[in-house]
């Protein structure tokens, strides 16, 4: 197993995720990826260099003041769950956002892409926010 990925909690107290590698993945150099929420990641899965993977957003603080307090007490974040399938190659650079729960088998994330949504399987996505260009075989 080759993984050199840097693992981040932002509110460790807040948030705990669980990241679970199921077989063989591969990080490049500086490939980060945020356990707030918990993250799968499947066999032969390859992240390129300085790709990022996020599982949280802040929310922004609510105008009623008791409700501020508790938004303050669970650090101002939501976190989310993400799963990738295997053999998923996610490039140099990409970064896949909080609001993406799944990436199918197979699919290809371009380099510097933004990942916003679900990704189906062997589709090859590109651009800002991505978007499907192809479909691999």
């Amino acid at each position: 197993m080759a993984f050199e990925a840097k693992t981040y909690i932002p509110h460790a107290s807040v948030v705990k995720g669980i990241l679970a590698l199921d077989g063989d993945v591969y990080a490049a150099t500086n490939a980060m990826i945020d356990i707030s929420g918990n993250v799968t990641i499947r066999e032969g899965t390859v992240l390129g260099g300085g790709s990022r993977i996020y599982t949280h957003i802040h929310k922004i603080p609510p105008k009623d003041i008791r409700i501020r307090i508790a938004w303050k007490e669970r650090g101002g974040i939501t976190a989310s769950d993400l799963i990738i399938e295997e053999d998923v190659w996610i490039a140099d650079f990409a970064m896949i956002l909080p609001s993406c729960n799944k990436i199918g088998r197979g699919a290809v994330i371009g380099a510097r892409s933004v990942v916003t949504k679900d990704i189906p399987p062997y589709e090859i996505w590109v651009g800002n926010p991505a978007r499907k260009v192809g479909e691999r075989k």
